[in-house]
């Protein structure tokens, strides 16, 4: 009955207990220029799924192993879900040159204009695209039940809290993204917090117990990000007078105006409406330099909005133009609503126009050779259309029965068409006061 007893227990081990009982090595390794480590695991789903809910971890079918980016985080991750296994940790030995072959391939982004072809995505920057189906799930439900591990990091001479949130986990994203002071690194695939305690206290808040405190004491030194090339402008959007304004910016400052530029291409926006977004930005980073553009606050918005009344006596459509500069960088890009909620619109200004007396007109007109000129200008001031709709107005649009002209955008129609009750026959044109 003992011998029978002792082939139940084994038959009912686990393959993550029989796997217990082998030694698992741990090598340096190089991958794409980065620093990870390669670790040999046998080939058990249960043992795969492990090494999976470590981030960043990949499969190298060269080596036959798994590799991971070397980070703190990472690395305590990874001996979190290990530590029952035997780990021959090889940390001298020569790093395992992994082939740069096995990147896998990025979609490539489809756009319309060319000038706009070289552009990166995010994605292709070194983050990790969405893990999908169960591999999703998986990930989601260790997002939960680890805490997220505090690193003490210093980066560009200050020094921060390092918070790695997995792309997945989309609603502690987001609590981070309220943070005043926030950056991404994209290569450390972390959240850089200020280290301070008001910091501190807002995260122990908002994620509820889901923080690990730091376990060194001592700080990482991370280098600056290595960003995309630049963004290039259609020619017609440069302008020689901001041109030496925006190559005096530092490299943050002029991310931050070609991430403007992409948020406005996207939205569709007019030529005009770009250019003089582009350069009321410019000018504001010019007047706070070396500072962190995300790390403007509120206040200082409001008082380089009140010096550039007090100093050059902006008109009301220029201040209500920064505020629509403002409201798009800080509110639609980079979700700080409440650094530009409050900020005050002043009242359009109203103005008289300009009209001429019939007998200018009647002399304008007759200074006209060209016909076809002279029919247009007529017409334009006989119906009150625009230029655009002149030179865009066909034969169909003409209604010979009712007497009037319609356009093809029936928004257009209903703006500029009035039909009247009475009969259109004693209807008086313009034209009729001109003695033409």
């Amino acid at each position: 009955m003992s011998q029978n007893n002792t082939k139940e227990q084994n038959l009912s081990k686990t393959s993550i207990e029989k796997a217990m009982d082998i030694v698992i090595p741990v090598k340096p390794a190089l991958f794409s220029e980065e620093k990870r480590i390669a670790v040999f695991i046998p080939n058990q789903a249960d043992i795969i799924d492990l090494i999976k809910k470590v981030p960043q971890s990949r499969w190298s079918p060269t080596y036959k192993c798994w590799h991971f980016l070397k980070t703190q985080a990472n690395w305590d991750i990874f001996l979190a879900h290990f530590k029952d296994f035997t780990l021959n940790i090889q940390k001298d030995m020569p790093p395992l040159s992994i082939p740069a072959s096995e990147m896998r391939e990025k979609p490539k982004l489809q756009l319309k204009s060319d000038y706009l072809n070289h552009f990166v995505l995010p994605s292709e920057m070194g983050i990790q695209n969405v893990i999908k189906g169960k591999k999703e799930e998986n990930q989601a439900a260790f997002i939960h039940k680890t805490p997220f591990l505090i690193e003490k990091v210093t980066y560009d001479g200050q020094n921060y809290m390092g918070i790695p949130i997995p792309s997945t986990d989309q609603t502690s994203r987001d609590m981070v993204k309220k943070m005043d002071g926030r950056i991404w690194h994209p290569q450390e695939y972390i959240w850089l917090l200020p280290y301070n305690h008001a910091t501190y206290d807002k995260l122990k808040m908002a994620f509820e117990g889901k923080l690990q405190a730091p376990t060194s004491k001592e700080f990482r030194v991370i280098k600056p990000p290595v960003y995309p090339p630049q963004l290039t402008l259609k020619p017609k959007i440069q302008n020689v007078e901001n041109t030496s304004l925006f190559d005096k910016l530092n490299g943050k400052q002029q991310l931050a105006v070609t991430k403007l530029e992409d948020l406005l291409i996207e939205e569709r926006k007019a030529y005009h409406t770009m250019k003089g977004y582009r350069n009321i930005f410019i000018h504001f980073l010019t007047f706070y330099k070396e500072m962190i553009p995300s790390q403007i606050t509120n206040e200082q918005i409001r008082y380089y909005i009140l010096t550039r009344i007090k100093d050059e006596n902006i008109s009301k459509s220029t201040q209500n133009q920064m505020i629509s500069t403002f409201k798009a960088f800080y509110g639609r890009l980079l979700e700080q609503h409440h650094k530009v909620n409050d900020l005050y619109r002043p009242n359009k200004e109203q103005h008289l126009p300009k009209t001429l007396e019939p007998a200018e007109i009647a002399k304008l007109f007759a200074q006209v050779g060209n016909v076809k000129h002279k029919c247009m200008l007529m017409l334009m001031y006989g119906s009150g259309l625009r230029v655009g709709e002149v030179v865009r107005l066909k034969w169909q649009d003409l209604d010979f029965v009712r007497k009037v002209m319609g356009h093809a955008s029936i928004k257009t129609t209903q703006i500029y068409l009035h039909v009247l009750k009475t009969d259109l026959t004693k209807t008086k044109s313009p034209l009729d006061d001109l003695d033409i």
